[in-house]
C-alpha cells in the first residue's frame, strides 16, 4: 500500500497527471475509502489545466554556472554576484553525505557577469552542511543554515547569524531562541532588517516544516511565531522569502503541480491575503527576476 501511494505520488511530481489520478483512485479503493484521495485527484485536474496555459508570467531559464551536483537556495549578493548553495565536488571536506551520496553542501558565489564560480570559504563554510543564506539590505548581517552533530547522532540544523566588521566576517553563531533537537532553516530577513522569516519542524507547529517569523528587540530576536494556517498545512512549508509585502515560499501540501511548488501570499491590512501560485498574481512586474532551484533538497 505504501508503495501504491508513493508511485502515485512520483506520478503527479512527472506531470503524469493522468496515471496518477488512477493510482490514487485505485489507492482509495485499496484502502476501502474511495474517497480518501479525491483532493489528490482534483488537484491533478487543476495542474493539467495549469499546463495548458501559453502565456506564463515568467520564463525559465537555466543559469549556465549549473552543474550535475545541487544547486539551490540562491541569493543575491552586491551588485553583480548570487550566493548559493551546493555540494559539487569542491565543497570543503572530503566527507560523503550519506543522504545524497555527494559532498557535504557549501555556500558558493557566481560572478553574474562571467559565470564564474568561488567558494565563500572560512567562516562560514565547513565540513558540515551548510546553505540557504539571507543577507540584510545593507549586506552587513548574513544569515544561513548549518547542519551538524556528532558522530553516531542524528545532524540537526541551525540559522547561523554572521556580521561584517572591517570587511571580515565573523565567526557564525546560532540564534538563540532556538531549541536542540529540532531543525530550522532557510532564514529569510526582511529589507527593513525587523523580521526573520524561516522554516521549523518544531511539534507544536501544524505539521511537517513550517514558516515562522521572528522580531528584531532590543534584546535580540523575539520567540518565534508560527504563521497562520493561511500559509501553514499539514504538510511541508519551506524556503521562505521575503519581498516588500510579499511572501514566497514552498510547500507540498498546497494544490500545485507535484512535489515541492513555489507559492506566494501578501499582507494585507486585516493579516495573510490569498495564497497564489507565482503564475496567479499579474500585477508583479514584467522584470521581476526570481532566482530557484526546481529540486529543493532538505537543508
Amino acid at each position: 500500500m505504501d508503495a501504491l501511494r508513493e508511485l502515485a505520488f512520483c506520478q503527479k511530481r512527472l506531470e503524469r497527471y493522468e496515471e496518477a489520478k488512477e493510482t490514487f483512485k485505485n489507492l482509495g479503493i485499496e484502502i476501502g475509502s474511495p474517497y480518501e484521495y479525491r483532493r489528490e485527484i482534483n488537484t491533478c485536474d487543476i495542474a493539467m489545466g495549469w499546463k495548458k496555459i501559453q502565456t506564463p508570467e515568467f520564463r525559465v531559464s537555466l543559469l549556465e554556472f549549473n552543474t550535475q551536483a545541487a544547486e539551490y537556495a540562491p541569493s543575491l549578493y552586491n551588485d553583480k554576484e548570487l550566493v548559493f548553495t551546493s555540494d559539487r565536488s569542491s565543497s570543503t571536506g572530503e566527507g560523503v553525505y550519506g543522504w545524497t551520496g555527494n559532498k557535504f553542501s557549501d555556500l558558493f558565489v557566481v560572478n553574474l557577469e562571467n559565470q564564474t564560480v568561488r567558494n565563500f570559504s572560512q567562516p562560514w563554510n565547513s565540513t558540515d552542511n551548510e546553505g540557504a543564506i539571507s543577507f540584510a539590505a545593507n549586506y552587513q548581517e548574513a544569515y544561513f543554515t548549518r547542519c551538524s552533530g556528532g558522530k553516531k547522532e542524528d545532524a540537526y540544523c541551525q540559522i547561523m547569524v554572521s556580521t561584517l566588521r572591517n570587511n571580515t566576517w565573523t565567526a557564525p553563531k546560532p540564534l538563540e531562541f532556538q531549541e536542540p533537537n529540532i531543525n530550522y532553516g532557510h532564514p529569510s530577513i526582511s529589507a527593513d532588517g525587523k523580521k526573520l522569516y524561516f522554516s521549523c519542524n518544531h511539534p507544536d507547529g501544524w505539521g511537517g516544516y513550517d514558516i515562522y517569523v521572528s522580531d528584531r528587540t532590543e534584546e535580540g530576536w523575539s520567540p518565534p511565531k508560527v504563521l497562520s494556517r493561511t500559509v501553514n498545512t499539514i504538510g511541508n512549508e519551506q524556503f521562505p522569502y521575503i519581498d516588500g509585502d510579499t511572501l514566497y515560499f514552498s510547500s507540498d501540501f498546497h494544490p500545485g503541480m507535484g512535489g515541492l511548488d513555489v507559492f506566494r501570499t501578501y499582507r494585507m491590512k486585516s493579516g495573510i491575503g490569498p495564497l497564489l501560485l507565482t503564475s496567479n498574481r499579474p500585477s508583479i512586474p514584467a522584470e521581476t527576476i526570481l532566482a530557484f532551484s526546481s529540486t529543493p533538497t532538505p537543508h
